[in-house]
């Protein structure tokens, strides 16, 4: 049997009923064969037992009062290490008390505390004491179910270290909740997602994988976008299966966020919108937060006729949870009438604290890091948030959030927040194809269209991405600023901190609907944008590939001409062996001097063909390497000359320079 070392006391007006009272004497057994300790050390002390009682405690107040009993604990490395009560020979009312130690053991491996193995038999042996002793070791094995081995401070930071090199994500469960150590609590899972798309997408790395898609979730290596928009790893506790609603599509939580610059629309203020039941994230960009109402009745009424909805017994946003903002506050007259209209209620959280509405904020954060994450990855100015916001909503309700609920699938293929949004309405298949045919914003392709098969206008023209329809990309032409849309293109990768307006020489557009508004200058910020980041000089290389719809890379290899290379070229001289100049402004031949040559003489401008040919040979036989001449005569009078008065003899002899 053990006794544990404990004070204990019942709580106020708590009861425990008792079985019998009297004195025990027990035999304290040396488990741990400490040194200076008998093997059995008799002990007799009042005691009271109960039924039912988990554990046996020892009273200390007893021995310390009456029986004049110390209590020493000692680290291991202090003195002899052992812990005891310790009584020296003394009187105690008038009757002699020898010397007395009781070992005290401290359950290192267990759950730990200070324990006396004691049996009441009255004449232990040997055999008693190691009986004991395998019992403890049994009792600690079946308490604990598994040895788990404790770290120091330093191993723990080293085996922290280590997980969050090796792996991004990871959970270590304890009583009813979950640690992952992410960047964000509403972090997203890739790596299933990434198996099932298409094969070039399969192909791609995961680093370039994770820039492609707003740098969702985590991926091996440092990235520097990441540790700005995001931080640093940390360790966030999540319970395991909580109750949470689940009727899809029926309870919501909304919160608004302030940008610190209008979008190309106009637009500054964004609210975002999360269902309970699926996670599901959606945001209304508005011009004004007056606007509300409006944006959120178009809302309302695209998701209640969405034939996902057709079934349920319960109406669609029948509730929203949010904050006491003025736009849509419980003395708002204008937002009751639209709750009456709209037949939905809104429930306010506390003002004071902010955990009521943790889920929303959480919204807003994950929103915000993905929309700054498309900003810095193609260089985008400021006012380009709302097109990346669009991008990141895209992402956000097709990629699932990181595996803490027990029935999560080992292979990873997790089900979609827009796929248990609509009820399976929307595939996963679909959802695939469409994550299979995303491209970021800001990402220049030459884009395939349709002519008619006898123009001979050219087939493709450049174009920027700009947002999503289903597995269709949104094309914008940056010069006439009309979108389009097509499935056939060819991508081009460019160097780093380049954007479209560097490829292609022009200034990043700006539009009236930017100007700010009087109220603008009084708003309180909630998210900040830097500007683009400037390059001084164009790199000389600033495409480094381009990649077809299909996946396939087309390595672009830029170099410069050697100086030693021999290049081909053509020299024109006139009959008098002058060498003729081209002026690439009027077209027209003239001497080194300047003057101006004359082609009326048909003489003349058959010598110029004849040496022109006769350079052009020379040259090629240079290239080649042979070691053959052409002698070309520079004197009017020399025998390759055709004579002016036998034409037939000039052609022949013009024939014969030619063939040599």
């Amino acid at each position: 049997m053990h006794f544990a070392l404990h004070g204990h006391s019942l709580m106020e007006g708590a009861s425990m009923n008792g079985s019998a009272d009297g004195q025990l004497t027990i035999q304290v057994l040396n488990t741990n064969n400490a040194q200076g300790f008998k093997n059995k050390t008799s002990m007799t002390y009042n005691t009271t037992t109960a039924d039912q009682l988990r554990t046996e405690l020892f009273s200390f107040d007893d021995h310390y009062r009456k029986q004049k009993f110390n209590l020493i604990i000692r680290q291991p490395d202090y003195e002899d290490g052992n812990c005891e009560l310790y009584r020296p020979a003394m009187e105690i009312n008038g009757v002699h008390m020898k010397e007395c130690r009781v070992p005290v053991r401290y359950d290192y491996y267990g759950i730990g505390g200070w324990w006396i193995d004691y049996i009441i038999h009255p004449n232990p042996q040997q055999e008693h004491i190691q009986l004991l002793a395998n019992m403890v070791e049994t009792i600690e094995t079946n308490d604990n179910q598994v040895d788990i081995p404790s770290y120091t401070v330093e191993q723990s930071h080293k085996v922290l270290e280590s997980l969050s090199k090796e792996t991004c994500i990871t959970g270590i469960e304890c009583n009813n909740v979950v640690t992952i150590t992410a960047r964000q609590p509403d972090e997203r899972e890739f790596k299933g997602v990434k198996s099932g798309l298409k094969r070039s997408m399969q192909r791609m790395e995961g680093k370039a994988f994770h820039k492609k898609f707003g740098h969702i979730g985590n991926c091996q290596g440092e990235c520097w976008i990441c540790n700005m928009a995001k931080g640093v790893m940390k360790r966030y506790t999540l319970k395991i299966s909580p109750y949470r609603e689940t009727r899809v599509g029926y309870l919501w939580y909304m919160d608004g966020v302030t940008w610190s610059h209008r979008s190309l629309k106009g637009n500054k203020y964004m609210v975002t919108l999360r269902d309970v039941a699926s996670k599901a994230l959606f945001k209304l960009c508005l011009y004004l937060m007056s606007d509300i109402t409006y944006h959120l009745e178009t809302f309302i009424s695209k998701l209640r006729a969405n034939p996902a909805f057709h079934g349920p017994t319960y109406r669609v946003f029948s509730m929203v949870i949010t904050d006491n903002a003025g736009e849509w506050c419980k003395q708002c007259a204008n937002w009751q009438a639209f709750e009456v209209q709209m037949q939905f209620e809104t429930r306010y959280t506390t003002p004071e604290t902010s955990k009521e509405l943790g889920m929303a904020e959480i919204s807003n954060k994950t929103l915000e890091i993905h929309t700054k994450a498309f900003l810095m990855e193609r260089n985008l100015p400021p006012n380009h948030w709302e097109i990346c916001a669009n991008a990141a909503e895209f992402c956000l309700l097709r990629f699932p959030p990181v595996a803490a609920e027990i029935t999560a699938p080992v292979d990873g293929d997790q089900e979609r927040p827009l796929e248990k949004l609509l009820r399976g309405y929307k595939s996963r298949r679909q959802i695939d194809r469409e994550l299979s045919a995303f491209e970021p914003p800001g990402q220049i392709a030459l884009v395939h269209f349709k002519t008619k098969g006898s123009s001979i206008e050219p087939r493709v023209r450049w174009a920027v991405a700009w947002e999503m329809y289903n597995e269709q990309v949104v094309w914008r032409c940056q010069f006439s600023k009309s979108l389009f849309r097509s499935k056939s293109f060819s991508t081009i990768t460019m160097q780093d901190n380049m954007n479209y307006g560097h490829f292609f020489g022009i200034e990043m557009e700006s539009s009236r609907a930017q100007i700010s508004l009087p109220g603008d200058m009084t708003d309180k910020i909630d998210v900040h944008l830097d500007g683009p980041r400037q390059i001084d000089k164009a790199p000389e290389m600033p495409v480094t590939d381009i990649v077809d719809n299909d996946g396939n890379v087309k390595h672009i290899d830029i170099r410069r001409p050697s100086k030693q290379d021999l290049g081909g070229s053509v020299r024109v001289y006139d009959s008098l062996g002058r060498q003729l100049m081209f002026d690439d402004k009027t077209g027209e031949l003239h001497t080194t001097g300047g003057t101006k040559y004359d082609d009326k003489n048909s003489q003349r401008a058959e010598d110029i063909s004849c040496e022109q040919d006769i350079m052009t040979s020379r040259e090629n036989l240079d290239l080649s390497g042979t070691n053959e001449q052409v002698e070309i005569p520079n004197d009017p009078d020399s025998e390759a000359k055709p004579s002016q008065s036998d034409p037939t003899s000039a052609k022949t002899d013009r024939q014969q320079v030619q063939t040599r």
